[in-house]
Protein backbone atom coordinates (compact mmCIF):
# COMPACT_ATOMS: atom_id res chain seq x y z
CA UNK A 1 0.00 0.00 0.00
CA UNK A 2 2.90 2.46 0.71
CA UNK A 3 4.39 2.01 -2.35
CA UNK A 4 1.45 2.63 -4.30
CA UNK A 5 0.58 6.20 -2.74
CA UNK A 6 4.62 6.59 -3.44
CA UNK A 7 4.19 5.53 -7.15
CA UNK A 8 1.35 8.11 -7.15
CA UNK A 9 2.50 10.67 -5.70
CA UNK A 10 5.70 10.51 -7.66
CA UNK A 11 3.36 10.35 -11.06
CA UNK A 12 1.17 13.35 -9.72
CA UNK A 13 4.48 15.49 -8.48
CA UNK A 14 5.71 14.76 -12.32
CA UNK A 15 2.27 15.97 -13.83
CA UNK A 16 2.46 19.00 -11.52
CA UNK A 17 6.22 19.61 -12.83
CA UNK A 18 5.53 19.15 -16.66
CA UNK A 19 2.09 21.35 -16.43
CA UNK A 20 3.94 24.57 -14.01
CA UNK A 21 6.96 24.34 -16.55
CA UNK A 22 5.21 24.35 -19.68
CA UNK A 23 4.98 21.32 -21.21
CA UNK A 24 1.16 21.64 -20.88
CA UNK A 25 0.59 25.09 -19.64
CA UNK A 26 -2.02 27.52 -20.31
CA UNK A 27 -1.64 31.24 -20.97
CA UNK A 28 -4.40 33.43 -19.88
CA UNK A 29 -6.39 35.01 -22.78
CA UNK A 30 -3.89 37.82 -24.87
CA UNK A 31 -0.96 36.47 -23.57
CA UNK A 32 1.49 34.48 -25.28
CA UNK A 33 3.19 31.28 -24.65
CA UNK A 34 7.18 31.64 -25.09
CA UNK A 35 8.80 28.09 -24.61
CA UNK A 36 12.69 28.59 -23.40
CA UNK A 37 15.64 26.78 -23.19
CA UNK A 38 18.78 27.71 -21.38
CA UNK A 39 21.65 24.90 -21.93
CA UNK A 40 23.80 23.42 -19.72
CA UNK A 41 27.34 24.01 -20.16
CA UNK A 42 30.34 21.95 -19.37
CA UNK A 43 30.84 24.91 -16.30
CA UNK A 44 26.88 25.16 -15.67
CA UNK A 45 27.73 27.04 -12.38
CA UNK A 46 29.06 29.78 -14.17
CA UNK A 47 25.77 30.71 -15.85
CA UNK A 48 23.13 32.64 -15.00
CA UNK A 49 20.03 34.79 -16.62
CA UNK A 50 17.20 37.09 -16.30
CA UNK A 51 13.92 38.26 -18.59
CA UNK A 52 13.07 42.35 -17.83
CA UNK A 53 10.68 43.87 -19.74
CA UNK A 54 10.89 47.52 -21.11
CA UNK A 55 11.06 49.66 -18.64
CA UNK A 56 13.95 47.20 -17.15
CA UNK A 57 12.00 45.63 -14.53
CA UNK A 58 13.00 42.08 -14.00
CA UNK A 59 10.36 38.83 -14.51
CA UNK A 60 12.14 35.90 -14.61
CA UNK A 61 16.05 34.87 -13.78
CA UNK A 62 17.73 31.53 -13.08
CA UNK A 63 20.31 29.03 -14.29
CA UNK A 64 22.03 26.48 -16.17
CA UNK A 65 19.88 23.64 -17.80
CA UNK A 66 16.69 25.43 -17.00
CA UNK A 67 13.29 24.81 -19.44
CA UNK A 68 9.62 26.09 -19.42
CA UNK A 69 7.37 28.36 -20.28
CA UNK A 70 6.80 32.48 -19.72
CA UNK A 71 3.54 33.64 -20.42
CA UNK A 72 3.84 37.77 -21.56
CA UNK A 73 1.74 40.09 -23.40
CA UNK A 74 2.78 41.44 -26.17
CA UNK A 75 5.75 43.50 -26.31
CA UNK A 76 9.65 43.79 -26.18
CA UNK A 77 11.42 41.96 -23.85
CA UNK A 78 15.47 41.68 -23.18
CA UNK A 79 16.68 38.41 -22.01
CA UNK A 80 20.50 38.70 -20.59
CA UNK A 81 22.65 36.13 -20.32
CA UNK A 82 25.94 36.28 -18.01
CA UNK A 83 29.15 34.12 -17.40
CA UNK A 84 30.82 34.49 -14.23
CA UNK A 85 34.27 33.22 -15.42
CA UNK A 86 33.98 35.48 -19.07
CA UNK A 87 34.32 32.67 -21.69
CA UNK A 88 31.34 32.21 -22.74
CA UNK A 89 28.43 29.29 -22.89
CA UNK A 90 30.52 26.81 -24.87
CA UNK A 91 28.94 27.47 -27.68
CA UNK A 92 25.58 26.86 -26.58
CA UNK A 93 22.22 28.75 -27.16
CA UNK A 94 19.75 29.61 -25.44
CA UNK A 95 16.59 29.45 -27.38
CA UNK A 96 12.80 31.25 -27.26
CA UNK A 97 9.75 30.16 -29.13
CA UNK A 98 6.68 31.48 -29.99
CA UNK A 99 4.03 31.19 -32.41
CA UNK A 100 6.18 28.25 -34.05
CA UNK A 101 9.53 31.05 -34.71
CA UNK A 102 12.61 30.43 -32.72
CA UNK A 103 15.26 32.57 -31.49
CA UNK A 104 18.65 31.98 -30.22
CA UNK A 105 21.70 33.64 -28.36
CA UNK A 106 24.84 32.64 -27.27
CA UNK A 107 26.89 34.10 -24.49
CA UNK A 108 30.68 34.26 -25.97
CA UNK A 109 32.60 36.10 -23.47
CA UNK A 110 30.66 37.37 -19.84
CA UNK A 111 27.79 38.55 -20.79
CA UNK A 112 25.04 39.04 -23.84
CA UNK A 113 21.63 40.21 -24.28
CA UNK A 114 19.09 39.97 -27.37
CA UNK A 115 15.59 41.87 -27.25
CA UNK A 116 12.78 39.57 -27.70
CA UNK A 117 10.13 41.35 -29.57
CA UNK A 118 6.73 39.14 -28.52
CA UNK A 119 3.55 39.25 -30.51
CA UNK A 120 0.94 36.94 -31.61
CA UNK A 121 1.60 38.04 -35.15
CA UNK A 122 3.04 35.56 -37.42
CA UNK A 123 5.96 37.45 -39.15
CA UNK A 124 6.69 36.18 -43.04
CA UNK A 125 7.12 36.20 -46.64
CA UNK A 126 2.97 37.04 -47.93
CA UNK A 127 3.65 36.65 -51.44
CA UNK A 128 2.23 33.67 -53.55
CA UNK A 129 5.11 34.39 -56.06
CA UNK A 130 8.27 34.35 -54.00
CA UNK A 131 10.43 31.10 -53.28
CA UNK A 132 9.97 31.49 -49.76
CA UNK A 133 6.77 32.03 -49.54
CA UNK A 134 5.40 31.54 -45.95
CA UNK A 135 1.54 30.60 -46.10
CA UNK A 136 1.11 31.00 -42.02
CA UNK A 137 2.73 34.04 -42.28
CA UNK A 138 -0.06 36.98 -40.98
CA UNK A 139 2.13 39.92 -41.60
CA UNK A 140 4.79 40.13 -44.22
CA UNK A 141 8.23 41.15 -42.80
CA UNK A 142 9.79 42.52 -45.93
CA UNK A 143 11.95 38.80 -46.18
CA UNK A 144 10.18 37.79 -49.89
CA UNK A 145 12.58 36.65 -52.23
CA UNK A 146 11.81 36.80 -56.30
CA UNK A 147 14.78 35.26 -56.95
CA UNK A 148 16.63 31.71 -55.89
CA UNK A 149 16.54 31.63 -52.15
CA UNK A 150 19.53 29.96 -50.79
CA UNK A 151 20.02 29.14 -47.33
CA UNK A 152 23.59 28.76 -45.92
CA UNK A 153 24.03 26.14 -42.88
CA UNK A 154 27.68 26.10 -41.02
CA UNK A 155 28.52 24.16 -38.40
CA UNK A 156 31.56 23.89 -35.55
CA UNK A 157 32.20 20.39 -34.29
CA UNK A 158 33.69 22.41 -31.11
CA UNK A 159 30.76 24.94 -30.52
CA UNK A 160 32.77 28.07 -30.29
CA UNK A 161 32.43 29.47 -33.86
CA UNK A 162 35.07 29.49 -37.33
CA UNK A 163 36.71 32.96 -35.54
CA UNK A 164 39.90 32.36 -33.08
CA UNK A 165 39.88 35.81 -31.17
CA UNK A 166 43.68 34.92 -29.38
CA UNK A 167 45.16 33.95 -32.73
CA UNK A 168 43.24 36.78 -34.24
CA UNK A 169 41.89 35.17 -37.25
CA UNK A 170 38.38 36.02 -38.54
CA UNK A 171 36.26 33.14 -40.08
CA UNK A 172 33.18 33.72 -41.78
CA UNK A 173 31.09 34.11 -45.55
CA UNK A 174 31.73 36.32 -48.04
CA UNK A 175 29.77 37.65 -50.74
CA UNK A 176 29.74 40.61 -52.77
CA UNK A 177 31.54 42.58 -49.76
CA UNK A 178 29.16 41.58 -47.36
CA UNK A 179 30.19 39.42 -44.41
CA UNK A 180 28.90 37.19 -41.70
CA UNK A 181 30.93 35.92 -39.54
CA UNK A 182 30.36 32.38 -37.90
CA UNK A 183 29.97 32.17 -34.30
CA UNK A 184 28.80 29.00 -32.03
CA UNK A 185 27.97 25.31 -32.93
CA UNK A 186 25.61 26.13 -36.03
CA UNK A 187 24.40 29.07 -37.56
CA UNK A 188 22.39 29.77 -40.78
CA UNK A 189 21.36 32.63 -43.16
CA UNK A 190 19.63 33.50 -46.61
CA UNK A 191 20.56 34.92 -49.84
CA UNK A 192 18.07 36.00 -52.44
CA UNK A 193 20.04 35.97 -55.95
CA UNK A 194 19.01 36.78 -59.04
CA UNK A 195 20.75 35.06 -61.92
CA UNK A 196 24.37 35.70 -62.70
CA UNK A 197 27.83 34.02 -61.17
CA UNK A 198 28.84 34.68 -57.81
CA UNK A 199 32.28 34.20 -56.41
CA UNK A 200 32.06 33.46 -52.47
CA UNK A 201 34.32 33.14 -49.89
CA UNK A 202 34.80 30.67 -46.80
CA UNK A 203 36.92 31.79 -44.46
CA UNK A 204 37.33 28.96 -41.48
CA UNK A 205 40.42 31.14 -39.63
CA UNK A 206 41.74 28.78 -37.14
CA UNK A 207 40.78 25.28 -36.94
CA UNK A 208 39.52 24.21 -39.88
CA UNK A 209 38.89 20.90 -39.29
CA UNK A 210 35.80 21.73 -37.06
CA UNK A 211 34.07 23.79 -39.55
CA UNK A 212 31.49 22.00 -41.80
CA UNK A 213 28.91 24.34 -44.08
CA UNK A 214 26.16 23.06 -46.90
CA UNK A 215 23.94 25.15 -49.07
CA UNK A 216 20.15 24.55 -49.30
CA UNK A 217 17.63 25.76 -52.00
CA UNK A 218 14.43 26.28 -51.12
CA UNK A 219 13.14 23.00 -51.82
CA UNK A 220 15.29 21.56 -48.97
CA UNK A 221 17.55 20.02 -51.22
CA UNK A 222 21.79 20.14 -50.30
CA UNK A 223 23.15 21.85 -53.55
CA UNK A 224 26.96 22.35 -52.43
CA UNK A 225 28.84 21.29 -49.09
CA UNK A 226 32.17 21.10 -47.85
CA UNK A 227 34.47 21.16 -45.11
CA UNK A 228 37.63 22.66 -43.86
CA UNK A 229 40.42 20.20 -44.70
CA UNK A 230 38.95 20.44 -48.18
CA UNK A 231 40.38 22.72 -50.69
CA UNK A 232 38.50 23.18 -54.14
CA UNK A 233 36.55 25.35 -56.56
CA UNK A 234 33.31 23.42 -57.07
CA UNK A 235 29.92 24.90 -59.11
CA UNK A 236 27.01 25.64 -57.11
CA UNK A 237 24.15 25.08 -59.00
CA UNK A 238 20.56 26.95 -58.69
CA UNK A 239 17.61 26.33 -60.61
CA UNK A 240 14.18 27.86 -60.93
CA UNK A 241 11.42 27.27 -63.55
CA UNK A 242 13.70 28.90 -66.20
CA UNK A 243 16.84 29.95 -64.61
CA UNK A 244 19.75 28.56 -63.61
CA UNK A 245 22.37 30.35 -61.59
CA UNK A 246 25.84 29.70 -61.06
CA UNK A 247 27.73 30.25 -57.82
CA UNK A 248 31.53 29.38 -57.62
CA UNK A 249 32.72 28.73 -54.38
CA UNK A 250 36.69 29.04 -52.84
CA UNK A 251 36.77 27.57 -50.45
CA UNK A 252 39.32 27.98 -47.66
CA UNK A 253 42.72 30.41 -48.41
CA UNK A 254 46.39 29.37 -46.95
CA UNK A 255 45.57 30.95 -43.58
CA UNK A 256 43.11 28.17 -43.14
CA UNK A 257 44.59 25.26 -43.98
CA UNK A 258 48.01 26.61 -42.02
CA UNK A 259 45.80 26.21 -38.66
CA UNK A 260 43.78 23.44 -40.04
CA UNK A 261 46.18 20.73 -39.16
CA UNK A 262 49.00 20.51 -37.19
CA UNK A 263 50.91 18.19 -39.36
CA UNK A 264 52.59 19.86 -43.02
CA UNK A 265 49.87 19.33 -45.97
CA UNK A 266 50.55 17.19 -48.47
CA UNK A 267 51.94 18.27 -51.98
CA UNK A 268 49.06 16.39 -53.71
CA UNK A 269 46.42 19.03 -52.26
CA UNK A 270 48.11 21.91 -54.10
CA UNK A 271 46.82 20.37 -57.55
CA UNK A 272 43.23 19.58 -56.10
CA UNK A 273 42.03 23.24 -57.19
CA UNK A 274 43.52 22.81 -60.15
CA UNK A 275 42.50 19.41 -61.51
CA UNK A 276 38.96 20.84 -59.71
CA UNK A 277 38.72 24.05 -62.37
CA UNK A 278 39.48 21.85 -64.97
CA UNK A 279 36.36 19.43 -64.47
CA UNK A 280 34.38 22.34 -63.88
CA UNK A 281 35.13 24.13 -66.78
CA UNK A 282 34.89 21.12 -69.17
CA UNK A 283 31.32 19.71 -67.59
CA UNK A 284 29.98 22.70 -67.44
CA UNK A 285 31.04 24.58 -70.36
CA UNK A 286 32.56 27.93 -68.95
CA UNK A 287 32.86 31.08 -71.23
CA UNK A 288 36.38 31.36 -71.93
CA UNK A 289 36.35 34.82 -69.82
CA UNK A 290 35.42 32.88 -66.84
CA UNK A 291 37.41 30.18 -67.27
CA UNK A 292 40.60 32.51 -67.70
CA UNK A 293 39.49 34.77 -64.28
CA UNK A 294 39.14 31.62 -62.38
CA UNK A 295 42.69 30.21 -63.56
CA UNK A 296 43.99 33.12 -62.00
CA UNK A 297 42.41 32.64 -58.70
CA UNK A 298 43.59 29.17 -59.27
CA UNK A 299 47.05 30.36 -59.38
CA UNK A 300 46.90 32.04 -56.04
CA UNK A 301 45.80 30.29 -53.72
CA UNK A 302 47.87 27.13 -55.30
CA UNK A 303 51.07 29.36 -55.04
CA UNK A 304 49.51 29.70 -50.94
CA UNK A 305 49.35 26.36 -50.84
CA UNK A 306 52.81 25.45 -52.15
CA UNK A 307 54.20 28.14 -49.39
CA UNK A 308 52.15 26.27 -46.59
CA UNK A 309 53.69 23.20 -47.42
CA UNK A 310 57.01 24.66 -46.95
CA UNK A 311 56.50 25.25 -43.65
CA UNK A 312 58.71 23.48 -41.15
Amino acid sequence: MFNMYTKMATALGAFALLFSTGAWAQCADGEIAVDYVIPTTSYASEVSWQLNDAAGNNLFSGFAGEAGTWCLAAGDYTFIGSDSYGDGWDGENASFTWNGLTTEVTVATDVASIVLAVSADIPGCTDPAASNYDEGATVDDGSCCLDNLITINTFDSFGDGWSFASGGAWGGFILNGDSTEITGASQSFDLCLPEGCYTAQISMGAWGQEASWEAVDAAGNVINSGSGLVAVVQPLMLTSSSLQVQMLVLLLDATTLLHATTTRIPTSMTVLVSTSLARVARTQRLATTTTQRLWTMVHVITAALVAVTKQP
